[in-house]
């Protein structure tokens, strides 16, 4: 069609496109009327109003139709049409960053040139090539240029957690990402801000927010979704078959995120689960997780539910080994009238959790009825059997003593001080001794009431018999001397200095061997750092390489899980070494040091007995301390049992590396560390 027929309809139908259609035509759609127009003002301006309707949403509009030269006649439409997608890469009033110079904005550009505004250049000029080889162009709309242009708005909107940060946060990045790939972003826009509450707080208004693609939410995975559409189909979690902790993980994840979807995944995954519920190569935790969903999801007969339950406990399965409340709840359900429910009841009762506790006892009560209280007292009395369940009870019947079964206090506060004497699971010994310390519930009770004869005799016979860790004594004893009772710790410590004056004498061989551990407050203050970082560890980094492992798939094949496994076995038996050593040993500077004989804590000078010999200098240290100072020997080191308990002038044999030589003990002097 010939302009002069085209241009009538085009000013006719002008108006309504403005109206309507701005941003929805494209230069194709032009270009052809345009390549007919004759390059008269008239014409090019008509085709400078169509142009407007293209580029209407861009940020400055009028910049880039001054720029393609539309409107000037003198300017060749060919040309026009070569300078435009040039124009619409980085449009007047588009955002953009340099590497050097930071953020900026185009303030013009033709296609050839770039006029730019760099805080402290503004008005710099780039060749388009550079402009496209050294710039990065914002998202108009993306979260980096709402933080520039508007913080205080961005930060209102974290606060309220709306959507919109997210969705401007998409934009910047295409459209898709994770979480973890959303972060470092958020942060950069606003970096003192606490970004783990905006998503939790956003959670429910992501849903309701219709640009926002959820579909795979439960795996962190965020897109924007195709304008006009409608929500996406939730996308089921791919779970592999040969790794059921990780697509447990992913049925907990996506559940989290899309419980009205539940019925879908028990259509996609129950057989699956099932399957998972009765291997019985699996650990228990796992095998449990899968016995709830196939329980709830009704995909596995109740009765073989309970045989599956009822092996789990057998193989040391606990309520709180799972952590939802729902699937502890329908394990305790599901134990009901197992042959080995009590068993099950028991470990509840241990949990750290309240109410699982409280629960535990309740069925307890109503199952063993008036054999109740006395099995409650045999498992305090007999706490080294299970000692984490009878610290449970300890503190459980000290807060609440009126409570149906409860035990004397008399039988709490000896099952707490025979605890112990053990050595207990990391924060047990804490609550226990809490218990006797200043102000708790034991100590209120026995200052106002003190013991009954018979169990005064087993608080005397625990105290004095103490073959534990002697800082745990130490509060006990302060314990015993706050209610009134200071006889008995008068005579354990001096049962104590005798033990002590005997073992620094070299008297008391066993005692030396066995019983304690003397060394330097140094080195002490050294492996308790080493055992805080291996309980550290062993409850954070390896369980989440192990996990991570676990995620790789097959577990038979799966060197990285076995490393995990390895320093987790490895990192255990350090920590429990280190628990066995520190648990029983004692400060070298806290004991009486007696310089008349050679013992810990004191350094000797052996004159030889043999011609030309040299004389020799040692400091008796504790065990560990060999490498603090020169000429250290440690107490237990053979060579320093010769010396042990003799006085000046005796003569002694030393077994050295080049055969036995003797030697007189000419000097003794005590000598501690710093």
């Amino acid at each position: 069609m010939a302009w002069r027929e085209s241009e009538p309809i085009l000013d006719l139908a002008l108006p309504e496109l403005e109206a309507r259609a701005a941003g929805r035509l494209s230069w194709d759609d032009l270009a052809p009327v345009a390549s007919r127009a004759p390059a008269t003002p008239d014409a090019r301006g008509l085709l400078a109003r169509y142009l407007g309707v293209i580029v209407a949403q861009k940020p400055e509009p009028g910049a880039i139709l001054d720029g393609s030269g539309i409107g000037n006649p003198n300017v060749p439409i060919e040309e026009v049409g070569m300078r435009l997608p040039k124009i619409l890469a980085l449009p007047p009033g588009a955002h953009v960053s340099h590497t050097t110079w930071g953020l900026g904005r185009v303030l013009t550009s033709d296609g050839e040139t770039v006029t730019l505004a760099f805080p402290g250049r503004e008005g710099h000029k780039m060749s388009f090539a550079m402009a496209s080889r050294s710039l990065d162009r914002l998202a108009d709309d993306g979260l980096r240029v709402l933080a520039i242009e508007d913080p205080a708005r961005l930060r209102a909107l974290a606060q309220a957690g709306d959507p919109e940060v997210l969705v401007r946060a998409l934009r910047d990045v295409g459209g898709k990402a994770t979480s973890a790939q959303l972060k470092p972003r958020l942060d950069a826009a606003l970096p003192d801000f606490e970004w783990a509450g905006y998503w939790k707080q956003a959670k429910e208004g992501f849903k309701a927010d219709r640009r926002l693609d959820l579909s795979e939410a439960y795996r962190q995975i965020y897109r924007l979704a195709a304008e006009g559409a409608e929500a996406a189909t939730t996308t089921l979690p791919q779970l592999p078959a040969r790794a059921p902790a990780e697509g447990l993980g992913l049925i907990r994840r996506f559940l989290r995120e899309h419980p009205d979807d539940e019925a879908r995944l028990k259509n996609h995954a129950g057989a699956l689960v099932k399957r998972w519920a009765g291997s019985q190569d699996l650990d228990p935790a796992t095998r449990a997780q899968a016995l709830c969903h196939s329980l709830a999801w009704g995909v596995m007969a109740p009765v073989l539910g309970r045989s599956i339950l009822e092996e789990l406990i057998a193989e040391g399965l606990s309520p709180d080994t799972l952590a939802l409340s729902a699937n502890q709840e329908m394990l305790l359900d599901s134990a009901a009238n197992l042959r080995n429910e009590e068993e099950f009841l028991w470990r509840a009762v241990e949990s750290r959790l309240p109410r699982l506790r409280e629960r535990g006892k309740a069925r307890l009560r109503e199952l063993l009825g008036e054999r109740y209280a006395q099995a409650v007292e045999l498992r305090i009395t007999r706490g080294s059997d299970a000692p984490a369940l009878a610290a449970r009870l300890i503190e459980d019947f000290a807060a609440h003593p009126e409570e149906a079964g409860a035990p004397a206090r008399e039988t709490l506060l000896i099952g707490a001080i025979r605890l112990l004497e053990r050595d207990l699971a990391e924060g047990t010994t804490e609550r226990l001794l809490a218990l006797l310390d200043d102000g708790g519930l034991l100590r209120r009770h026995f200052s106002k009431s003190k013991p009954q004869a018979m169990e005064l005799a087993q608080l005397e016979s625990s105290i004095l018999s103490w073959a534990g860790s002697e800082r745990r004594l130490i509060p006990i004893l302060e314990f015993v001397r706050a209610i009134g009772l200071p006889a008995i710790a008068d005579e354990y410590e001096k049962r104590r200095k005798a033990r002590a004056h005997s073992l620094l004498e070299g008297k008391s061989v066993e005692d030396l061997e066995t019983r304690f551990t003397i060394m330097s407050r140094r080195t002490y203050e050294k492996l308790e750092g080493e055992m805080k970082r291996l309980s550290l560890e062993l409850r954070t980094s390896i369980p989440a390489a192990i996990e991570k492992a676990r995620e790789l798939g097959d577990l038979r094949e799966n060197a990285e899980y076995d490393a995990a496994k390895a320093r987790q076995a490895n990192a255990g038996a350090r920590l429990q070494e280190l628990i066995n050593t520190l648990e029983r040993t004692r400060l070298l500077e806290t004991i009486e040091i007696d310089d008349s004989r050679v013992g810990v804590g004191t350094e000797t000078v052996l004159a030889p007995l043999e011609e030309n010999g040299p004389a020799l200098t040692y400091w008796i240290l504790g065990e560990g301390d060999g490498g603090l100072y020169p000429g250290v020997l440690s107490y237990r080191a053979p060579l320093a049992r010769p010396l042990l308990g003799k006085p000046v002038g005796s003569e002694v044999t030393l077994e050295l590396p080049d055969g036995p030589r003797r030697y007189r003990i000419e000097s003794i002097a005590k000598r501690v560390p710093a």
